[in-house]
Parts: C-alpha cells; sequence; structure tokens
C-alpha cells in the first residue's frame, strides 16, 4: 500500500508540474475538457452552437501540440519575447484552420487535419533535439511515453466507471450515462495530455543509449529484420518474374511496397545508434538501403502507369510522395559521412507539408488533373457545347460509368463548387437533369432480380410415366454437359438453351432464361409452397419434359447489355 501511495504521490507531482512546466497546453486542456463535457450535454443547445464547439474542439487538439513550442523555445535558454511570438503564432493557425473546417467533413480535410497534427507532433520533437545526438533515442523515448500514457489513462478510466457502476448498483441509484462518457473526456483531455508532458524530457536531459529497451533490440534482431529481408527476397523473386515473363508490375504492388519502405526507413532510424552492437544490426544497416532500391524502383514503376493512364489522385499522389521520402532517406542513411537521424524526420515533414497545401498539393494537383480528364471526357463523347455541359441520354453504358466514376472521386476528395465547368449546387442526385442518366454507386445497370426457393428435403414424386430423372445443378454463365445411357443434355451459356438429344435426335429445346422470365411472371415473386407450385410441364411432339424447380437466382439487365447470373437448381424429368 505504501508503494501504491508513493507511486500515486509521484503522478500528482509530475501533473502538477506539468501544469507549472507547460501552462500553455494545460490551458488548452482545461478548454477541450470544459466543451467536450458542455456537447455531452447538450440538450439546450441549438444546432449552430453544436457545430461552434465541435469546430472549435477540433482545432484545440489539432493546435494541442503548438502550444508547448514556446515553452521549449524558451528553455533553450532564448528571450521570453520568442515564448510570446511562438503563442501568438498558434493562436493565429489556430484561427485560420478553424475558419478552413468545411461544413461538411470529406476525405480531402480528415487527411489535411491528421497530416498537420502530425507535423506539429513532430515538429515538437525537433525543437529540443534539432543538433543533439542520440535523436532517435529522444523519439523512442517519446513513443514510450506515448505507449505508458494510452496505458494509464485506461486502468484510470475502467477503474473509476467501475466504481460508478458498483455504487449505482448497490446502493439502487439511477446515475445519468452522459457521467460516463464525461468521465472518458476529463482522463483522456486532462490526464493523458497533462501526464504525457510531464513525462517529456527537459533540455538539459541527455540520451544515452543504455536507455535503449533491450525487448525491442530482441524484437528488432530476431523478428523485424528477418520479416523484412524475407519480404525484400519475395519483392526480388517477383522482380525476376517481371523480366522473365515481360510483364508489367500489378497495381497493388505499388502499395505494398510503400508499407514495407515506410517500415523499413523507421527501423533504420531506430537502430541507427545501435548498429554496433551486433552482426545482424550492422549488416542490414549497411546493405539494405542498397537492396530497397529495387524493389522502390518496382514501386515507381507500377504507380508511374498507373498514373500514366489514370492521372493522379490523393492516394497515388501519397504512395509516390511516400516512394520519394523512403528513396532519399535510404540513400541519406547509405551515403551521408555524418548521419543525423533527425534529418529523415525532416525530410519527412518537408514532404507531409507540401502535400497539404499550395498548386503541387495532393488535392489541389489531382482535382486539376482529375479536371482535365473529366472534361476530355465529355468532349469525346460530344457532351460540351459553348463551355456547358449537354444531356445525352443515349450515352453508352461504359461511358456513363467513367462518369459516374469521375463523380464519385469529385465527392469523395473534392467539393463539387471547385469543378469549373459542373453548374453550381450541383449534386449527385440532380445527375439526370444535367447528363442525361441517373447516378449509380459503382455504376451498376438497372437490373431485376429473381430469386425462388422450394428446397423440400422429404420430396415424393411419382416418376413411373418417365424415362428418365435427372438432377441438374449448375452456373447460368457455363455452359454444362449431363449424359445417360443415350441421353444428352447440354446447356449452351452463350445461347442460353438447354437442348435434350438421344441417339443424336433433339428432343427438345428450352431457352432457360425464357422459362424463368415466364416462372416470375406465373409467381410475380411469391415464394414456392409446393410441388406445383415448383413445376414447369412441356409437351414437344409427344415427349414430356417435366421441371421441377429447387432453386433460382437470376439477375437480369434491362437494357439486356449485361447478364449477372448464379445458380439454378432443379429435378428434370423425360417421358
Amino acid at each position: 500500500m505504501s508503494k501504491i501511495i508513493e507511486r500515486l504521490k509521484k503522478i500528482m507531482a509530475n501533473l502538477k508540474m506539468s501544469f507549472q512546466r507547460f501552462p500553455e497546453v494545460a490551458f488548452i486542456s482545461i478548454v477541450i475538457a470544459v466543451i467536450g463535457i458542455a456537447l455531452n450535454r447538450q440538450s439546450t443547445f441549438n444546432q449552430d452552437t453544436v457545430e461552434m464547439l465541435e469546430k472549435a474542439i477540433f482545432t484545440l487538439i489539432i493546435v494541442l501540440p503548438l502550444a508547448s513550442y514556446g515553452k521549449l523555445i524558451y528553455e533553450k535558454k532564448t528571450h521570453f519575447k520568442w515564448r510570446v511570438v511562438s503563442d501568438i503564432l498558434a493562436v493565429i493557425i489556430g484561427l485560420l484552420f478553424y475558419f478552413s473546417i468545411p461544413e461538411t467533413f470529406n476525405e480531402q480535410f480528415a487527411i489535411q487535419s491528421v497530416s498537420l497534427f502530425l507535423s506539429f507532433t513532430i515538429g515538437l520533437t525537433l525543437i529540443q533535439h534539432y543538433k543533439k545526438e542520440n535523436y532517435s533515442i529522444y523519439v523512442l523515448e517519446l513513443v514510450s511515453s506515448f505507449f505508458i500514457t494510452i496505458l494509464f489513462s485506461l486502468v484510470l478510466y475502467l477503474g473509476i466507471i467501475s466504481m460508478i457502476f458498483t455504487i449505482e448498483q448497490l446502493f439502487e441509484l439511477s446515475i445519468n450515462n452522459d457521467l460516463y462518457l464525461d468521465v472518458f473526456i476529463l482522463i483522456a483531455s486532462l490526464f493523458s495530455v497533462t501526464y504525457f508532458f510531464a513525462r517529456l524530457p527537459k533540455p538539459d536531459d541527455e540520451m544515452e543509449v543504455f536507455m535503449y529497451p533491450n525487448v525491442l533490440k530482441g524484437l528488432i534482431n530476431y523478428i523485424i529484420i528477418p520479416l523484412i529481408t524475407v519480404y525484400t527476397g519475395i519483392l526480388y523473386l517477383y522482380f525476376g518474374r517481371i523480366v522473365m515473363l515481360q510483364r508489367f508490375p500489378i497495381n497493388l504492388l505499388s502499395h505494398l511496397v510503400m508499407w514495407y519502405a515506410l517500415i523499413s526507413v523507421i527501423v533504420l532510424f531506430f537502430i541507427n545508434k545501435i548498429k554496433d552492437q551486433n552482426k545482424i544490426l550492422d549488416y542490414f544497416y549497411s546493405y539494405f538501403p542498397i537492396a530497397i532500391l529495387v524493389p522502390l524502383m518496382m514501386l515507381f514503376l507500377a504507380i508511374g502507369k498507373r498514373i500514366a493512364n489514370f492521372s493522379v489522385t490523393p492516394l497515388r499522389y501519397y504512395v509516390l510522395i511516400i516512394g520519394i521520402w523512403a528513396t532519399v532517406s535510404v540513400l541519406y542513411i547509405k551515403f551521408s559521412k555524418k548521419f543525423q537521424s533527425n534529418f529523415v524526420v525532416i525530410f519527412a515533414v518537408f514532404f507531409m507539408l507540401i502535400s497539404l497545401y499550395g498548386p503541387q498539393s495532393a488535392f489541389t494537383l489531382s482535382r486539376n488533373l482529375q479536371e482535365d480528364r473529366f472534361i476530355k471526357v465529355l468532349e469525346e463523347n460530344e457532351m460540351i457545347e459553348d463551355g456547358k455541359i449537354i444531356k445525352r441520354e443515349d450515352l453508352p453504358n461504359d461511358a456513363k460509368e467513367e462518369i459516374g466514376d469521375f463523380m464519385r472521386y469529385f465527392s469523395n476528395y473534392h467539393e463539387f463548387e471547385e469543378i469549373e465547368i459542373l453548374p453550381k449546387d450541383f449534386e449527385l442526385n440532380n445527375m439526370k437533369a444535367i447528363f442525361g442518366f441517373e447516378h449509380y454507386y459503382y455504376a451498376p445497370r438497372p437490373s431485376e432480380r429473381i430469386n425462388y426457393h422450394f428446397n423440400n428435403r422429404n420430396l415424393a414424386i411419382n416418376i413411373s410415366d418417365y424415362n428418365y430423372l435427372v438432377e441438374i445443378d449448375f452456373n447460368l454463365d457455363e455452359s454444362k454437359e449431363y449424359s445417360v445411357d443415350n441421353l444428352k443434355i447440354n446447356y449452351i451459356s452463350e445461347t442460353d438453351l438447354l437442348k435434350i438429344t438421344e441417339n443424336g435426335l433433339e428432343l427438345a429445346e428450352i431457352n432457360l432464361l425464357d422459362m424463368i422470365e415466364s416462372f416470375d411472371e406465373r409467381h410475380d415473386g411469391s415464394q414456392l409452397n409446393t410441388i406445383e407450385d415448383a413445376t414447369i410441364e412441356y409437351e414437344f411432339d409427344e415427349r414430356d419434359i417435366k421441371i421441377i424447380i429447387g432453386n433460382i437466382y437470376y439477375q437480369k439487365d434491362i437494357d439486356n447489355i449485361e447478364k449477372s447470373y448464379s445458380n439454378i437448381y432443379f429435378r428434370l424429368l423425360i417421358k
């Protein structure tokens, strides 16, 4: 108990020190907590107030790392005015971000926000240790502090809500459920943030190699490096296959190599200061930066072809820019005579920031190039006149799909008002009025689905009047043949015909699609309850055919352009 009390006292002392050391961060944390709890109990707020508070709390979270910059700069024995300047800049950046928040969140804003937060957080690490050695160990210390903070916060939250729940149940109280979320908000905003900054090293704290966790050393030595090495071998084998078969890399390759390269550079970053401790680390650090260049070349080859065919999208942009960052980093790691690990991080922040804003940014560049492609497609289909879109109801289906793809892309990543050729206030639901056809998600053609089942496993059928009973089960898009004695039953998918022959003489010919449509007309969607419901009878020159349906699933394209088939099962009786 005494140890627990001492530990609690130490935590409280750290929290107090954090408030004193980073008052700006503490103030923002308190404001976040107050707004969060207010939003949790928003019964009296109107919609405008809720939206304003949501934007405020989101802005405060994004600029939270910036609030520490002033103190960190001041601790480097600079004049107090630089702390004031830093705090003013943080406020200005926060206001700019607040007024840039769109009315409806989209992928563009989500990626920009996450990238901005990561850039500000990484910047926090660079301020203290820009010119210091063992920067990678310092970052490792912060990562360790982050996970320890998450663990402590989780334990604290579970402990508090367990006590609240126990009190509520034992004393038969009626506690408002909002209290549980209030506790979460307080711990996430006040305790977690404050405790993490309490663990932030001071400028005079030295980061030594002996602080490197032994568990992480073992993980890197015996698991991560072997896995990366084997993965590299697989990529080399695939490269050999490309050369031998002269086939272009698959589209997925660029994404696979991107994540592999990202993880590999992070591993090289963290082992820089311990590479001399054993041969595994030394060999990996010495030779891997060269070995990874071939997979990176494949990445550029694959993503380059994709961009050449379909232009730039934000995802392709980030695959390309991460590939460039990884290439620059491994070349710097390999050939730099005075390697500084923080330069790898500086490269990352630089590429991250140039991808966010400006004409070269991921979304601006992608929008401009995709808009050019979109206009070209409209021109090819004679849908532009005097700079305006004209309707074409008779447009081929593949052109409709391509235009639908553009519309989904613009909807996901941009605002429609950014696309100059589109009318103002354009929405997906008025595509028919503008383009002459409806918008369909994934551009499916209008279709009619027919689905019937009759799976009575206790079925008794009198077949005394028939010569053959054949169970037929196949896929409608694949040809199939059945044989018994001299009888042949042949389904030809290209013509949809089921042909029955004996000794080469044709006994019957049934168009299965006509049969299914007639069967559907007869039942009009009502499911089959009796054998009479499931039975279809035919007569061909005194030859009787009876079909007892077991299962039909058929999706018919109304435009008769494409048919999506599935399985059909029935019993065929032939007389």
